[in-house]
């Protein structure tokens, strides 16, 4: 098994405990250490796709993990974009862990979701950045796989566009990101995008034909239900999904931003969703 570094798991371990691995079965570094890697079993390589595994806390507060203390010069990046943190650090500078940085209201004038400007609320503890030489690593990842005629599939805990994003979850660097998965030359081999984070889901097919993958978080599941989950198979001339999906009230609807699966399919049913390439 293969696991995605989130906010999560820098509450509960450090980068160290996370690399030397917390569970014997599951991996979140390649064997050389990286939380960013290309990971290619037979299965994959067969069908003709890589899958890019990236790490979007590389920069962030939280880039330690548990036990660490908040990075001060990520720290000193969310200040100059969310004045919130400025406002608080300049009363509180000793301020060192997530839960002094919960003393203020993070959102304090800033755009509502759904309102012109709320990509701003991006500049949270939760989210975080990925650095130039990983940049450099995707696009050269890319270009390669764009001469080899290879698909690709790019992993990510946080949400990497902002039209499938709740804002609050989007990558701080992601038109940084986008300078390269929309240049013509380099992304055009992109089919997937697969992330987490944003709880409700949701789903977006952009302008080069990639479909963005956001899948429900299990703890929305209700008490009896079979859970949030799927399984998703990289076919030469298609993506297909296959998995539960839980059902959703109003107020965690207006957070999502479409669905993978189909929401008129019974949680209780297993659903299945074909996406031509």
């Amino acid at each position: 098994l293969i696991g995605l570094i989130g906010n999560h798991e820098l509450y509960n371990f450090s980068r160290a405990e996370l690399r030397t691995g917390v569970h014997e079965q599951l991996h979140l570094t390649d064997g050389a250490g990286s939380f960013y890697y290309r990971f290619a079993p037979p299965a994959v390589e067969s069908a003709g796709w890589r899958l890019l595994v990236v790490d979007p806390f590389e920069i962030s507060v939280l880039s330690g993990g548990y036990g660490m203390g908040l990075h001060r010069e990520s720290l000193e990046m969310l200040c100059n974009h969310n004045s919130n943190f400025r406002e608080l650090l300049s009363t509180k500078p000793q301020t060192d862990s997530l839960a002094g940085l919960d003393e203020c209201d993070w959102f304090k004038g800033m755009p509502r979701k759904q309102e012109p400007g709320d990509v701003a609320r991006r500049w949270t503890p939760l989210n975080g950045a990925m650095s130039e030489r990983q940049m450099k690593w995707i696009a050269d990842e890319l270009r390669e796989a764009t001469c080899l005629g290879i698909n690709v599939g790019i992993l990510s805990h946080v949400i990497l566009r902002p039209e499938v994003a709740n804002p609050d979850c989007l990558l701080w660097n992601y038109e940084d990101f986008l300078r390269i998965v929309d240049d013509a030359e380099l992304g055009s081999c992109v089919k997937l995008y697969i992330c987490g984070h944003q709880h409700e889901g949701g789903f977006f097919k952009d302008d080069r034909g990639a479909y963005h993958c956001v899948f429900e978080s299990p703890l929305l599941s209700k008490p009896g239900d079979p859970g949030a989950f799927a399984r998703i198979d990289v076919l030469k001339d298609a993506v297909r999904v296959v998995g539960y999906s839980p059902a959703l009230t109003p107020e965690q609807e207006f957070d999502a931003r479409g669905h993978v699966l189909t929401k008129d399919c019974n949680p209780f049913t297993l659903c299945e969703k074909v996406l031509p390439l």
